[in-house]
């Protein structure tokens, strides 16, 4: 979509073939087809050229501000459980990804350790979001920050 985009600012053919060429792609993709003219993936790549860390923990950053200004009261837990849900629920996924050994670090104990302590308070979250239990969801929260803070007492990633 982004190089459809950069590929759609003229006029004339010249930008109007590539565009197209992408545009068909992008249909056949979202379609459930694989594009005949995609070039074929690079298995060799490493997962943090597909999902860099630095941009998974910005999306957890986002969702963490987010639990932060609309989970702050027993009300506010109760009109926005649905959306507190998935937001924690996204961090415990997020943070799963994180662990994946295949981004440096994440074989250290000490990393493995502090991300599963993420992980456990996410779901904590999630679930006390579910019930409507504001001091369950409270206390999860609490966990969650002092997991993210520990981490990045000990870990920073050039990316971040």
């Amino acid at each position: 979509a982004a190089k459809l985009t950069a590929a759609s600012v003229g006029l004339g053919r010249t930008h109007y073939d590539p565009a197209l060429r992408l545009y068909e792609q992008l249909d056949q993709l979202l379609s459930g087809n694989i594009p005949a003219d995609l070039p074929a993936p690079n298995t060799e790549a490493s997962l943090d050229e597909f999902a860099p860390r630095g941009k998974l923990m910005k999306r957890m950053q986002r969702a963490d501000d987010w639990l932060k200004a609309n989970t702050g009261t027993e009300g506010d837990l109760q009109s926005e459980s649905e959306q507190a849900r998935h937001e924690a629920l996204m961090i415990a996924l997020l943070a799963t990804v994180t662990a994946e050994k295949k981004y440096d670090m994440a074989d250290e104990p000490e990393y493995r350790t502090q991300a599963k302590a993420l992980i456990e308070a996410s779901r904590a979250a999630a679930e006390a979001a579910q019930k409507n239990d504001f001091a369950a969801f409270s206390t999860a929260r609490e966990n969650m920050t002092k997991a993210c803070t520990a981490c990045h007492l000990d870990f920073r990633f050039d990316e971040e």
